[in-house]
């Protein structure tokens, strides 16, 4: 029995003895995500996550083992290409302010008032944060948009650290070489979702994050789930916000006909913050973000329905970036093609640090992928898993040019995409599926 990873190059495992007892002592304390396996020669591995360790405290964990081998790990990768014009970021308009309740705002936006499994905004402890940085304002500030809003972005600034900093002792994922030396913390979520050898539980990738008061209890988070507990206080605050991939925008008004969406993120702000002292960075920012929700929930880079918690992997989201010409598309499209045959994304024609500009806008291709392990799968042989397409109400206007890769491309039994729409919220979301048979791998 071991732990996954090795702790700050500790070695963690213990044998069990005649009875099936075993005893991992002076384990670092960490909440709550060290994974532990039990394996044995001629049994499949067997896997509990969500494992915390605190201080002089005992923590029991239990394994099932079954004979058998284990399967192969099922990898999903996905592309889709959008026409990405320039967009002027939005900034908050003189005399914003916050409505008293829901009906002061239009209909659009009232769904991202609403609390939800993932964006907490009416979890006690949210809320008392959110109503504790509200007051530190004077009385009559407390409806101004602007200020209350910048309240809450300088106090996530200041206090709840981006996990890749925190992990990493760097400013961001071009440090991601650095989650494997010896001092690595294994219950990191940068960690756990990017490095080669890390890994993550839950049933997907929404019931592996963070909700917005275990953020607030760990102080240190993914962008992700930094973006769940920004929307989840602005919310409790009768802001409208919803959340994107890694940032959010919350809805700033001078009437109720009168509004508009302003992009911010917490997680640039942080580590500007963190590594220059500067104040600001991200706050009514160009919105690069493109994966909106019309739902309260947030999308996410790709989900996924296993009924049984496992682990899980990904590679951070990327995109590659094409002149905004027919040349642009059509070298884009066939890049596209080969990612779909291959596996393999080649680079674009545009730097991917470079956003479009005034007279120049781009083609550009969204990569995403899963690994999903299937040591915990149970009883379950299809396993449906999606990926989001750009939608209407963000940026970019999706060409529909979409396509998946996969190891196991013998157990797709098919693809189809989903559309949601939310009425009268503006746009849909959309999500590419790919449905997979399982048995060949698991019964095979």
């Amino acid at each position: 029995v071991f732990i996954w990873g090795n702790p700050w190059g500790k070695v963690c495992e213990a044998f069990t003895d005649a009875e099936g007892r075993y005893t991992l002592a002076d384990i670092p304390v960490a909440y709550p995500r060290y994974i532990l396996m039990a394996g044995k020669d001629g049994y499949r591995t067997r896997i509990e996550g969500r494992v915390a360790v605190i201080a002089e405290g005992v923590t029991n964990v239990d394994f099932d083992i079954a004979s058998g081998s284990d399967p192969d790990n099922l990898r999903v990768k996905f592309g889709t290409l959008a026409y990405w014009p320039f967009v002027k970021p939005a900034t908050i308009p003189a005399g914003a302010t916050i409505a008293a309740d829901a009906s002061g705002y239009p209909e659009k936006v009232r769904s991202y008032l609403q609390a939800d499994e993932l964006i907490q905004s009416d979890h006690p402890g949210v809320v008392a944060k959110a109503k504790e940085i509200a007051d530190t304002l004077p009385v009559e500030d407390r409806s101004d948009t602007r200020k209350v809003t910048w309240a809450l972005f300088e106090w996530m600034t200041k206090n709840i650290d981006h996990d890749s900093v925190y992990s990493t002792g760097g400013a961001g994922l071009d440090l991601l070489a650095d989650l494997d030396k010896p001092y690595r913390d294994v219950t990191s979520g940068i960690w756990q979702s990017l490095s080669p050898d890390g890994w993550c539980w839950g049933k997907n990738f929404y019931d592996w994050a963070y909700k917005g008061d275990e953020a607030l209890h760990v102080n240190c988070c993914i962008c992700v789930e930094q973006s769940w507990l920004m929307a989840a206080m602005l919310r409790s605050l009768n802001i409208p916000a919803r959340a994107c991939v890694g940032s959010h925008e919350f809805w700033a008004q001078v009437s109720s006909e009168d509004g508009l969406w302003v992009h911010a993120s917490t997680t640039q702000g942080r580590v500007a913050y963190r590594t220059t002292g500067k104040l600001g960075v991200g706050f009514e920012g160009l919105p690069a973000e493109w994966r909106f929700s019309v739902l309260s929930r947030p999308v996410l880079h790709e989900d996924w329905d296993a009924q049984k918690a496992g682990v899980w992997r990904e590679t951070h989201p990327w995109g590659e970036r094409y002149e905004g010409t027919p040349a642009g598309r059509e070298r884009g499209e066939a890049d596209l093609n080969h990612f779909a045959a291959t596996g393999e994304a080649p680079h674009g024609m545009i730097p991917s640090g470079i956003l479009p500009e005034e007279g120049r806008d781009f083609y550009h291709i969204d990569y995403s992928d899963v690994t999903i392990n299937l040591f915990n799968i149970g009883a379950q042989r299809t396993l449906d898993v999606r990926f989001p397409i750009p939608t209407d109400s963000g940026p970019l206007t999706p060409t529909w040019n979409v396509v998946h890769w996969t190891n196991n491309p013998e157990c797709v039994k098919r693809t189809w995409i989903e559309e949601i729409p939310n009425p009268p919220a503006v746009g849909a979301e959309r999500w590419y599926h790919v449905e997979f048979d399982l048995s060949s791998i698991l019964d095979g």
